[in-house]
């Protein structure tokens, strides 16, 4: 009897230390994978930042923006056409979105397809019809 007890004594604490182990390396790839897709979100909204800055900057040089916080359309830019109607820039307006987030509600709302034909009727790059809706929407108020 004493035997078939330590037997099944043994049995427990081996099963309680697989057991623990396994949650263990599954904790710990759970988490390498996490630290992973941070690295990657923070890639993305790095690259991101870059793009919008660059095409703010260069609508600014082209004169369709002033450089104020936030950037405002010159009269020349207010000659351009928008992408959005002015519906739906108050109801972006109204979510107070960073310029990511924006664009990326943007490209949810009307797709990439509209995007890329309103680029090749305008002559204009991906980024500067980022950069103009994003000022759009943050001036939409002023008339």
């Amino acid at each position: 009897m004493d035997l078939a007890m330590l037997t099944g004594i043994t049995s427990l604490v081996i099963s309680l230390l697989t057991l623990a182990a396994v949650v263990w390396g599954f904790g710990y790839r759970w988490g390498r994978l996490v630290g992973r897709v941070v690295a990657v979100e923070d890639k993305v909204d790095t690259m991101h930042r870059i793009f919008v800055e660059n095409a703010l900057t260069y609508q600014n040089q082209l004169g369709m923006i002033a450089h104020s916080s936030p950037y405002r359309f010159t009269s020349k830019g207010k000659e351009y056409p928008f992408l959005l109607s002015s519906d739906q820039m108050q109801r972006l307006k109204h979510k107070n979105l960073g310029s990511a987030e924006l664009f990326l509600d943007v490209i949810r709302t009307i797709g990439m397809d509209t995007v890329v034909n309103y680029c090749l009727q305008n002559k204009i790059t991906v980024s500067q019809a980022v950069a103009n809706t994003i000022v759009a929407v943050h001036s939409c108020d002023d008339g």
